[in-house]
């Protein structure tokens, strides 16, 4: 096995033409790694040599990396980067697509929290409508016509249903004295919204299936008078069962609607 001997002050140096640059002396280390085992200390010997010799440029280029790693946190990008990439290449390339940011869901709520009181301000719900996670079961109202009324006079009643405690509300337009919508499993309060007052009551049946969404059944009951208002608690456990619940009605909406398909945006 040979072996390589530092460089002897007494020993005259190569001209710089006549010696090897550092990328090719570097390059041919690298290839010697693949050489056999028995060779490998030959190698290691020739390794520190060429780090003992190349001290000021290795130093430089730590600075260097230091440098492109300070560069790169301020731009944000350190996420994007690998700074062990395969073949000493760093690849910016998810950087420069552009990506949707999705915002982050809100946390779930766990189910031994405490509801908030019913006069407090977090007993309100938002006035802002949103139809998200609620899905009509055949995405659209049905058919309407001047002769299928609900009241003389008008074509369709939009019943409203307010999640108490929650922004989300649901809206159904019913053309006939029927209407089923599907929604999620539901454990708060419900409260039915109806406006003006007066006019007649309002039976809901809640059917609830074990399937991912829970069937929502309005039904119409009999043109009376409706009273003041009320409320139902559905308990977490509603599996199969079928609940009737006579709604004491607080106020009612009558929206006049022209004949024709009613669409609800989901």
């Amino acid at each position: 096995m040979s072996s390589i001997q530092g460089t002897s002050s007494s020993v005259p140096e190569p001209p710089e033409s006549s010696r090897p640059t550092s990328d090719n002396k570097l390059q041919e280390l690298i290839e010697a790694l693949k050489a056999p085992p028995e060779t490998l200390m030959t190698v290691l010997y020739q390794i520190i040599e060429f780090l003992r010799n190349n001290e000021k440029e290795i130093k430089e280029l730590r600075e260097g990396v230091d440098d492109i790693k300070r560069r790169i946190s301020q731009l944000n990008l350190s996420s994007c980067v690998s700074m062990h990439p395969p073949e000493g290449h760093i690849d910016l390339t998810p950087c420069l697509e552009p990506q949707a940011i999705a915002p982050a869901p809100p946390p779930p709520k766990s189910p031994m929290s405490k509801e908030p009181e019913p006069n407090s301000a977090e007993a309100k719900p938002s006035v802002v409508v949103n139809y998200k996670n609620m899905k009509m079961s055949t995405n659209k109202f049905p058919e309407v016509s001047p002769e299928d009324t609900i009241i003389p006079g008008y074509t369709s009643l939009i019943l409203q249903i307010a999640l108490k405690y929650s922004q989300y509300y649901i809206r159904i337009a019913l053309a006939s004295t029927y209407s089923e919508v599907l929604l999620a499993p539901i454990t708060a309060y419900l409260t039915v919204d109806l406006e003006p007052t007066g006019l007649f009551s309002t039976c809901l049946y809640f059917r609830w299936s074990d399937t991912a969404y829970s069937i929502l059944q309005a039904k119409l009951v009999a043109p009376q008078t409706l009273p003041q208002q009320g409320k139902i608690s559905l308990p977490p456990d509603i599996g199969r069962q079928v609940f009737k619940a006579q709604f004491e009605i607080e106020s009612y909406c009558l929206d006049i609607v022209e004949p024709g398909s009613l669409v609800l945006s989901v």
